[in-house]
């Protein structure tokens, strides 16, 4: 109300709990600002809407394809250690040209691998507590473990990873898990669209009083077309060919 107040148009998304709503519950408040013909600020309005309901509902679609996807992943392992045995020769002989083939197979496998393993991370993310827990974090120390789980995926694919961090050592107030999983989206994402030979740089940097974190990428890049849904659940992709690299 206050943001509202001052001329500005606000919506956003809070969790409440209540005595007469010990499981909590969840509202949609959007705030406008009341204005005369003349565009004189008189005051401001809010309507609260309930999506308790709504976000159970989604809940429960995410629990199913969380459970969908871990399956998948289960099957993708089993068809990369079928495809090592052919690769070995453990199954019989192959000749040059065949092997080469399931060395290409195979590094496709691993990379669906990592998408589904991203996507089981997303899904299990989801459906954990959505209440923020700030701690006392050591940045460094977390961009070192994300860029270390996704190191044998860049060697595979013959992407260059590299760090840079800023000194000294730098420690934040922040929700682990919500940091971890955005840096794990942005590289997943970096990994996925790179071509062979490329390089992700991961950097932190800095700024006054604040902290900041950048993954780049010799990737094609998002469309400018498609930037304004850049934080939408879900959107069709027109084009990742436009630019020359993405961040």
């Amino acid at each position: 109300m206050k943001e509202a107040l001052q001329g500005k148009t606000v919506e956003t998304v809070f969790f409440v709990r209540a005595s007469n709503c010990p499981d909590g519950a969840w509202f949609r408040v959007h705030a406008t600002p009341v204005c005369d013909k003349f565009g004189t600020l008189h005051g401001a309005i809010a309507v609260f809407h309930d999506i308790t309901d709504a976000r159970k509902a989604s809940r429960q679609r995410d629990a199913l394809s969380a459970l969908i996807t871990h399956d998948l992943k289960n099957h993708l392992i089993g068809e990369s250690r079928l495809l090592q045995l052919l690769i070995d020769g453990k199954l019989g002989p192959l000749n040059e040209e065949q092997r080469d083939l399931l060395i290409r197979v195979e590094r496709d496998s691993k990379r669906q691998f990592q998408m589904t393993k991203n996507l089981v991370e997303i899904f299990s993310y989801d459906l954990r507590s959505e209440v923020l827990q700030f701690v006392d974090t050591d940045i460094t120390s977390l961009v070192q473990e994300c860029a270390a789980e996704f190191l044998p995926s860049a060697q595979e694919s013959r992407i260059t990873l590299e760090t840079d961090y800023a000194s000294p050592l730098q420690v934040v107030s922040a929700d682990v898990n919500s940091l971890r999983h955005v840096l794990m989206n942005l590289l997943g994402n970096s990994i996925k669209f790179t071509p062979e030979g490329g390089c992700i740089k991961i950097q932190t940097h800095n700024l006054n009083q604040e902290i900041s974190i950048s993954v780049s990428d010799t990737g094609p890049g998002i469309a400018e077309a498609d930037l304004q849904m850049l934080f939408a659940d879900v959107w069709p992709v027109s084009s990742r060919q436009h630019a020359p690299e993405s961040t």
